[in-house]
């Protein structure tokens, strides 16, 4: 977790915006500067700019505004998940995670969007994995934005990749749900 940075010479600042990064250096919109060999940048998910123009209903931060059917809050005929979509009833982080356990819910509601029966309503998972690589094949995990948790080690982090990778369905969301079987 955060005390891994560290020990790699890294400095964390959170939460600040980078304003400009100069060969050499950082600065920050509380008006640091900051001296550096390399800068990481984590500036979290963004809307795409062409969905200010799309007459969608969006949030502030310009993600299309979703019921719990996943619908738009201002055309229901138009769906939406993942990074681009924003739960008004039920807010979340964006995460690859939550997007996938979506997707049978997007499914079902499609299908039944089609054939005129009724929607579901999506149920958030409470808690979701997010990942940062170390690049020394060590990697930083945290639950939750207040505090992270020791990940296992690389073998068994290699092991759940490959059995991702060796799922032999092409669907996110079958993979999603076999390798959480195993």
């Amino acid at each position: 977790h955060a005390q891994a940075l560290p020990k790699r010479r890294a400095t964390t600042l959170l939460p600040d915006e980078a304003l400009e990064v100069t060969q050499g250096h950082v600065r920050l919109a509380r008006g640091a500067r900051l001296a550096c060999d390399a800068a990481l940048l984590a500036p979290g998910p963004g809307a795409p700019a062409w969905l200010r123009d799309s007459g969608l209903s969006l949030t502030a931060a310009g993600f299309v505004s979703t019921r719990g059917s996943l619908q738009s809050a201002s055309h229901p005929e138009v769906f939406a998940v993942g990074d681009l979509a924003t739960r008004i009833d039920m807010p979340h982080p964006k995460n690859g995670a939550h997007a996938l356990h979506a997707a049978p819910t997007l499914e079902r509601n499609l299908r039944a969007t089609l054939e005129g029966g009724g929607l579901s309503h999506e149920r958030p998972q409470a808690l979701a994995l997010s990942l940062l690589s170390c690049g020394d094949r060590r990697a930083i995990g945290a639950w939750r934005p207040s505090g992270g948790v020791r990940l296992p080690d690389h073998a068994t982090r290699e092991r759940i990749y490959r059995t991702w990778r060796g799922i032999d369905d092409p669907s996110p969301r079958v993979r999603y749900f076999r390798l959480h079987q195993e």
